[in-house]
């Protein structure tokens, strides 16, 4: 269920939340429920990575967050919001490091991103591809 203004679900608020952000059980039985969730869009375009994305990267709690949306739906990962930025666009520019410990949390946040977005585009091309040669008969 979205909510009639912002067309947000409640996976969009638990993840834009500050001080629910962190609760990685609540997330995961909304998604568990209602995995479709994963790749709603708001009226800014954002889906749950996004915003998940944005906050600061400082537990490895965010770092488990960001795995299990990535896994549960990975097209979430090539979403571009109004401004045209994916979840790991929208990560690189919203992370500061002030730690050793942000910095390792940001690294294996951005490696998921990057590595699971790869994955995905290349399922695509692969699926593309196989319906070329399909179509071609």
């Amino acid at each position: 269920v979205k909510d009639s203004e912002t067309q947000q679900t409640f996976l969009h608020t638990i993840c834009d939340n500050p001080s629910l952000k962190y609760n990685a059980q609540i997330i995961a039985r909304v998604v568990i429920q209602y995995p479709e969730a994963v790749t709603c869009v708001d009226s800014k375009g954002m889906t749950p990575l996004h915003y998940v994305c944005k906050a600061p990267c400082k537990s490895s709690k965010i770092v488990s967050i960001i795995d299990s949306l990535c896994i549960i739906d990975p097209a979430a990962l090539v979403v571009e919001n109004e401004d045209g930025e994916t979840p790991l666009e929208v990560f690189v520019m919203s992370q500061r490091s002030r730690t050793g410990k942000e910095e390792k949390n940001q690294r294996r946040a951005m490696s998921i991103l990057h590595n699971e977005t790869a994955k995905y585009m290349v399922r695509i091309r692969d699926v593309k591809a196989s319906a070329e040669i399909a179509i071609r008969g």
